[in-house]
Formats: C-alpha cells, structure tokens, sequence
C-alpha cells in the first residue's frame, strides 16, 4: 500500500467515534476519580472536625522535686512554676505571656524516670481576657530528661477539655535547703502546652 494511502487511513479511523466498550470505561475511570474525591472531602472534614488545639503556648519553668532525686526510686513531693510565651489562642498570637503553676506533685521518682500526679493551674496572658484553667495533671518523664504531661481542666477557662504537652529538663542540681536537700530542674518546651477541644 502507498504511503500516503496508509496515513490517509491511519487519519480517517483516528476520526471514528470510540468503540462502546472505550466509552464505557472512559466513563468508569471519570466516576472512579469523582469517588476518589469525595472520599477525599470526606475524609479532610473528618481530621477537621475531631480534636483540635484551640490555645498553645511554650513553657519554661523551674521544676522542685523534695527529697533530692537519687539513683534509687523513692516517693518525692514538688510543685513547678513557669512563664508562658508565644501564645496563640484559635489560632490567632497574643502579644503577653502568661504563667503556669503546679502544685502538690508527687510520686515516684529517681534520676533516671519520675511518675508525678498534682494540680495545675494556667494563667493566660491578660489579652486573651480569660479565667485561669485549673486541672489536674500527670507528668512522666524517662531516662533522657524527656517528660510528657497531660491532665483536665477542671474550673475557668476551657473546662473538661484536655491540656497536655511536653518538656525537656535543660539543667538539673542538688539544692540544700536547710534541713533537706531537693532537686532543681530548669526546663522549656519541647512540645507546647495545649489545650484540646473535642468539635465532634
């Protein structure tokens, strides 16, 4: 066949309408992807609409663990007091900072982990015109200085809503205070102090 007979045809069957079977594929590929996408939608609505972060900030604090901590687990009491900074309430900074409070920890604890239950209190920066949190609060900290901590608000702001967060212990000295010798931690965020609220 000549060239120009062959290209001529090759032309002439590119033109034809697709074959029903093309068609009806193309048509499932097209209602696949569609599927794909709402399943997709879905999905994004769902991460945001579960349980978000509605305040943040970092926390530097001085933690006192009485008697001073040893190699050997024994039962310790404390209390930690922080500054608040780089808080961010729904997303939007606040120009202040705040202050953290805990009180009454005890439990466990030695040089190496500490198991530590109490009471926190949150006093938010001034600009974010709200109550201070009061909650209870669990702090776990391993053999690297890491602690993780979580607890419920209790009373003020955000109450029955979960605060947790993180800290690395910087610094770490024996301190005698007179008649017992205690344990000084210097610490800062390593995960910031949020509040999580549960949108359904």
């Amino acid at each position: 066949m000549h060239l120009t007979h062959r290209l001529a045809r090759r032309r002439a069957n590119a033109a034809q309408p697709r074959s029903p079977r093309r068609a009806r594929l193309a048509l499932g590929l097209a209602t696949l992807a569609s599927s794909a996408l709402i399943v997709g939608d879905a999905l994004a609505g769902t991460a945001a609409a579960g349980i978000v972060p509605v305040a943040n900030c970092s926390l530097n604090a001085t933690v006192s663990l009485a008697p001073a901590l040893t190699r050997t687990t024994h039962t310790v009491g404390g209390n930690i007091q922080g500054t608040l900074s780089n808080c961010s309430l729904e997303g939007s900074a606040l120009p202040d900072g705040g202050q953290f409070f805990a009180s009454s920890l005890y439990g466990p604890a030695s040089t190496t982990s500490e198991s530590l239950t109490g009471q926190a209190v949150i006093v938010w920066p001034a600009s974010a015109h709200l109550n201070a949190s009061v909650g209870n609060i669990t702090i776990r900290v391993n053999a690297q200085g890491l602690a993780t901590y979580s607890g419920t608000v209790l009373a003020g702001a955000f109450t029955g809503q979960r605060l947790q967060g993180q800290y690395q212990i910087a610094q770490q000295s024996n301190v005698n205070e007179g008649t017992y010798t205690a344990t000084v931690q210097n610490v800062f965020s390593t995960s910031p102090l949020q509040i999580l609220e549960n949108l359904g």
